[in-house]
């Protein structure tokens, strides 16, 4: 088993795919501290992933805001915890209300407020960037009138990869910010390690007995591996075995205090992917879409992540919309509507592969609806292909969505600027660039 560094914490991503020209409680379950965990190994990114091709933004906005755009800033103060972000994205600029960065070597053990993009370390971006966007990013987020506090906590030698040092001294901020005053309602954790030291635990337990909802990803582990614990193919090599731990959830998931967040694909299935699976357990509180999720990536890009750490801020907006909805609840009425909402896909009580089922307070379908769209009236969509948008290319078709409206055509090219597009009585809002035929 390879560890690469102690104290390392490793955030749950398991494949980032490149979208060219695609649009933008466990309240009361028991702690299990005392088990032993598989190390969570680093994910690797795909090799297309280091080229940084550029994602070109398509013209077309799917579903209309949930939230009022008109106010950047709602009632909801949301804390993200990762390896790195890029606050200045066009996305989530607007979102951000404070940023930190907890891993300067220059300030070991504390946590320095970013004011501008020059002060951020070299930790990598990509998956906190990504995972802030699901929560809250105003093209692509759950909670898009949540206000975001970011916490940058990366190890600077290793990419998606968090230091222990750097998260205590995130939970050491956000509890001075509550201190000060400042409301934290939720916690989103998309990262997980074998174990958690007392200190660890004494903190979160101190933001959660504060006032905020913990949320964190279950992991991704091997669903194969070989006599050196390196996850492979079913049957690949002489000698390999189904992972003995994949039924393990890992930690800060596994606290009694924290939501424990799993995946599904878009059949709504426990998400399998090339090498890696969603954990599972009896301490797997819920689960929620994490199977190429496009959200937000550095330098005002776009791409698609699965893993459970794309799952769980899914469940972390789902949350911010309750605590808008009703101010006045508790958190545990509010974590009881997200478990009472859940869609059951498996035994009708609590399962250990889904939780208590998917959370289900947004349209599912607009997370993967860049792929499902299908116009039974007279319209094709069409994305921009090109990087100068002078060739399109025509969308996968499949779905039943129907164009009811029609506005701005262009007579000489049959070009439409924007639909209207409908799914039963649900109305979903204008998309743009569609050609007749």
């Amino acid at each position: 088993m390879k560890k690469l560094g102690k104290g390392i914490i490793y955030s749950f991503v398991a494949i980032l795919v490149l979208a060219t020209g695609v649009s933008l409680g466990k309240v009361f379950a028991k702690d299990n501290a005392s088990k032993e965990l598989l190390v969570a190994r680093e994910d690797k990114v795909n090799d297309s992933v280091e080229k940084e091709q550029e994602l070109y933004v398509n013209a077309k906005e799917v579903l209309s805001r949930q939230n009022d755009v008109s106010t950047p800033f709602g009632e909801v103060n949301v804390a993200v915890i990762d390896s790195g972000f890029d606050p200045n994205h066009q996305d989530l600029k607007n979102q951000v209300a404070r940023s930190y960065d907890c891993a300067l070597k220059s300030k070991p053990n504390e946590c320095i407020q970013v004011e501008d993009e020059g002060m951020h370390s070299k930790s990598d971006q990509k998956h906190g960037t990504h995972v802030a966007g699901i929560v809250a990013s105003s093209r692509f987020g759950v909670a898009r009138d949540a206000n975001l506090y970011l916490f940058a906590a990366g190890d600077n030698g290793q990419k998606d990869t968090i230091k222990t040092k750097g998260t205590i001294s995130a939970y050491k901020q956000i509890l001075e910010l509550m201190d000060s005053g400042i409301k934290i309602d939720v916690v989103n954790m998309s990262y997980g390690k074998e174990r958690m030291s007392p200190i660890e635990k004494h903190l979160l337990k101190r933001i959660y007995d504060k006032g905020a909802i913990l949320v964190a990803a279950a992991g991704n582990p091997c669903s194969y591996q070989n006599i050196e614990g390196k996850c492979v193919k079913q049957g690949e090599g002489a000698e390999y075995a189904m992972n003995p731990h994949r039924d393990t959830i890992i930690f800060p998931a596994k606290l009694e205090y924290v939501i424990s967040v799993g995946a599904v694909d878009r059949q709504k299935h426990k998400a399998i992917w090339s090498l890696k699976q969603s954990a599972s357990g009896r301490e797997l509180d819920i689960v929620a879409p994490g199977t190429d999720i496009m959200s937000t990536l550095p330098d005002n890009k776009y791409g698609r992540l699965s893993g459970t750490s794309m799952a769980a801020p899914f469940v972390t907006g789902v949350l911010a919309n309750y605590k808008k909805e009703h101010p006045t609840y508790s958190n545990k009425e509010i974590v009881g509507m997200l478990y009472e909402s859940a869609k059951s896909v498996g035994e009708p009580k609590k399962d250990k592969d889904y939780g208590y089922g998917i959370a289900w307070n947004f349209p599912y379908e607009h997370f993967y609806i860049n792929e499902e769209i299908k116009l039974n009236g007279k319209y094709k969509i069409y994305d921009f292909a090109d990087a100068d948008r002078s060739s399109y290319k025509e969308m996968l078709l499949d779905g039943t969505y129907k164009a009811v409206k029609a506005k701005d055509i262009d007579n000489e090219t049959n070009k439409c600027k924007y639909v209207y597009l409908v799914k039963g009585d649900k109305e979903i809002g204008w998309i743009q660039n569609a050609t007749q035929y």
